[in-house]
């Protein structure tokens, strides 16, 4: 598991370099298995390499995801134009 990025409301993230992320599903009830989790910001991906590995499954793990755009918090932006996803 891992969140790499939390963005909060009015918040801003930008990604444009050749970095490596990488999240794997995870055992929580308070948290989702993100690599960003955007609370109402705004996200902008222009390149990058995203991994996401569902891992062994049991009962309560959460399914992995890039970015978590919650909008029930705000106004969350999300923008992809480029990168690579597995």
């Amino acid at each position: 598991m891992g969140n790499h990025f939390n963005v909060k409301k009015g918040g801003t993230l930008n990604i444009t370099g050749n970095g490596k992320f990488e999240v794997t599903a995870g055992r929580t009830s308070s948290k989702v298995s993100a690599i960003i989790i955007n609370e109402g910001g705004t996200v902008t991906i222009e390149s990058g390499d995203f991994n996401l590995k569902a891992g062994t499954y049991a009962e309560g793990y959460l399914i992995p995801t890039i970015v978590d755009n919650n909008s029930t918090l705000g106004a969350a932006i999300l923008t992809i134009k480029g990168g690579t996803y597995s």
